[in-house]
């Protein structure tokens, strides 16, 4: 039996064609297509599977481009199972647990996993077997190269902007198997998003917007966005917070401590004053500053001043952190007080000095810490003390950097809202952003693009933020921006495998038209080095109108058991959305809205009793029943019902009266508007 890596080192192309599970949630013995150029099939009997292998005579070869093996979809209604087999893939497909068989192409041959079942047969093509069983697995496990050396230099990405708390996210496989990019799973890496759940989602937009940002810095990428996010990004806006007016009604230092946490560690009224006094100094010191830089005549260039405005705000905004919030918990208060009855504030605080003063307090804070804990005169946890040291250093870190750096900013008006040109400031901005998520809570700004200097509006949409979180997660997996990211696709390898899940979410119909178009030609120049299969859950007919119909999964669902549709499918690509929507979606009680449809079959039911004897029909409800008739776009339906009414209203005086009335209204206006 040749080595598994050998086969793959020698082979350019790989493609995942077969996917059959035995049991997993309500998948039953069911089997998944997502090769083009071949097509299997599978019976199960005692406890052996038999594989049936057909070349597609229909199959294209490069038919999405040169790097991209194939595209498949899978749709059908919801709970039918679409992001379950995504998940699938994504957390089982390489696990030692479920019954399964997984069957890859690589160049011109095939490899086989199977698990908890004999080995396969097929009799068509040979088949190079592994046997997965939880000894090759931890064997592989334990190795240093991993699972890597054994089924090849493959990588799965995983992408979703969908939140759900599902079981499959919370199953871990190795990382350099799947490079999950999804943002429920970026939520969940604390290591680089950490916080509660509204700092984590705030850290992920943030993430978003410096990777979109890089993104669009490169010419060549943006070429193949642009003329989809238009116009384009070249303003950030930041409005910056101010925690001291929001703290101004709330007591300070730690006067509403409970007395026997007071009791406990001797801390008196004078401590407390000691405690506001500082801050009192501090804050007042820098308000001060800022009240005067308006009548400094030589701060009357813009940008000085406007950066100056901002510094300041950014201190004050790190003073109440400090002071209102992070000493005012648990023990911290204790070396905290330490520091401050040795610590002088000095008051003398100018807009030449207050950032030099500013950083030596933070500074000598920070150094005060390390020599009581150099002293061990308090019995703090070793967690407790590595997450103290991290807080005050990422104060500190964004305080160094505005002290030291020039952002390029100007107000909007005020000085709570700064713009930034993106174009000429993309490395500092980076810089910037990336110290302030270290912020144990980001309060301080808000981030924005937008379209001009003196306009507020919001650049971009939901649909278009959704389509940017797309390209620009998409490219900061390639290319690897952080050398301490989690995203560490092997660079070794050629073979990527990407899942999506419903990625058309937030699109405009008009730009769900054109995702695989992009994708395709974004993938193409991205990822032109390597060969890519894409997998998409979707719901959405215009995507599935560009695939033929063996690159579609139907899934749908009995009383029991989500399935594949074995029925004879109609031909997907380019065919009609009505179509697509009434068969490829299952849509059999039609396509109007529920609502709607309810309101036609009302009308039509009055129009039957409307020429009946002793019917009920008011004559307000015959005018009512015209104008819904009106109402409606679809013009059959709309003239067979005028017709029914007009006909029904014949024998029928008053009702033909109050019809020929409304024809008379319309002509009228239509004269009038003629005249």
């Amino acid at each position: 039996m040749a080595n598994i890596v050998e086969i793959l080192k020698n082979n350019s192309e790989m493609e995942l064609c077969y996917l059959w599970v035995g049991k997993y949630k309500l998948i039953n013995e069911e089997g998944f297509n997502f090769s083009g150029k071949y097509r299997f099939n599978a019976t199960f009997e005692k406890n052996k599977l038999i594989v049936e292998i057909k070349e597609n005579e229909d199959f294209i070869k490069n038919f999405f481009g040169s790097n991209i093996t194939n595209i498949t979809a899978i749709v059908g209604k919801n709970g039918t199972g679409k992001s379950t087999v995504l998940n699938y893939i994504k957390n089982n497909i390489f696990d030692f647990v479920s019954n399964k068989v997984v069957i890859f192409r690589i160049g011109f041959k095939f490899i086989g996993l199977y698990s908890n079942i004999e080995e396969p047969i097929c009799s068509q093509y040979n088949i190079t077997w592994y046997k997965w069983d939880k000894d090759k697995y931890q064997a592989l496990m334990n190795n240093t190269r991993g699972i890597i050396s054994e089924i090849g230099q493959l990588n799965v990405l995983f992408y979703s902007n969908l939140i759900y708390n599902a079981e499959e996210s919370e199953r871990e496989y190795p990382e350099y198997i799947v490079q999950n990019i999804s943002t429920l799973n970026l939520m969940k890496q604390n290591k680089y998003f950490s916080g509660d759940k509204s700092t984590q989602i705030q850290k992920i937009f943030l993430m978003d917007i410096i990777q979109s940002i890089i993104m669009l810095d490169n010419k060549k990428i943006r070429n193949h966005i642009d003329d989809i996010i238009v116009p384009n990004l070249r303003y950030l806006k930041i409005s910056i917070s101010d925690l001291y007016k929001d703290a101004e009604n709330r007591p300070t230092g730690i006067i509403l401590t409970s007395k026997p946490f007071n009791d406990y560690y001797g801390i008196t009224q004078a401590d407390n004053l000691l405690i506001d006094k500082s801050r009192t100094a501090l804050i007042q010191g820098l308000k001060n500053v800022e009240e005067s830089i308006y009548t400094i005549e030589e701060l009357s260039k813009e940008n000085t001043r406007d950066m100056l405005i901002f510094k300041i705000k950014t201190y004050k905004n790190i003073l109440v952190s400090l002071f209102n919030e992070y000493f005012y918990m648990n023990n911290r208060v204790i070396y905290f007080l330490e520091f401050l009855r040795s610590y002088t504030v000095d008051e003398d605080i100018t807009y030449q000095n207050f950032s030099d003063i500013f950083i030596d307090f933070l500074e000598s804070l920070y150094k005060s810490y390390t020599s009581i804990l150099r002293k061990k005169k308090y019995d703090l946890m070793p967690a407790e003390i590595k997450e103290n040291k991290k807080i005050l250093l990422s104060y500190l870190f964004i305080a160094r950097y505005l002290h030291k750096n020039k952002l390029n900013l100007h107000t909007m008006g005020d000085s709570s809202s700064y713009i930034l040109d993106i174009q000429n400031n993309i490395k500092p901005m980076i810089i910037f952003i990336k110290k302030y998520m270290n912020l144990p809570s980001l309060r301080f700004y808000d981030f924005n693009f937008i379209q001009e200097k003196n306009s507020s509006r919001r650049i971009i949409s939901s649909g278009e933020e959704a389509m940017l979180k797309i390209y620009s997660r998409l490219y900061w997996a390639i290319t690897n921006m952080e050398t301490n990211s989690f995203i560490k696709i092997n660079k070794k390898t050629s073979h990527i495998l990407i899942l999506m899940d419903e990625p058309e979410i937030y699109l405009h119909p008009a730009w769900q038209t054109q995702l695989i178009d992009r994708l395709i030609e974004f993938l193409g120049n991205v990822y032109k080095d390597y060969s890519i299969q894409l997998i998409i859950s979707s719901n959405t007919p215009f995507l599935v109108s560009d695939l033929p119909s063996h690159n579609v999964i139907f899934m749908e669902k009995d009383e029991e058991n989500c399935k594949v549709k074995k029925d004879q499918l109609i031909p997907t690509f380019g065919q009609n959305i009505h179509t697509l929507f009434k068969e490829a979606f299952f849509m059999e009680k039609g396509t109007i809205g529920k609502f709607a449809k309810g309101k036609i079959n009302d009308v039509i039911r009055d129009l039957d009793q409307l020429d009946k004897p002793n019917n009920q029909i008011s004559e307000a409800r015959i005018k009512e029943i015209y104008k819904i008739i009106n109402y409606i776009g679809e013009p059959i339906v709309k003239g067979k019902l005028l017709q029914v009414l007009e006909d029904k209203t014949k024998h029928n005086k008053e009702a033909r009266k109050q019809y020929l009335l409304r024809i008379k209204e319309e002509i009228e206006e239509e004269l009038s508007e003629l005249d």
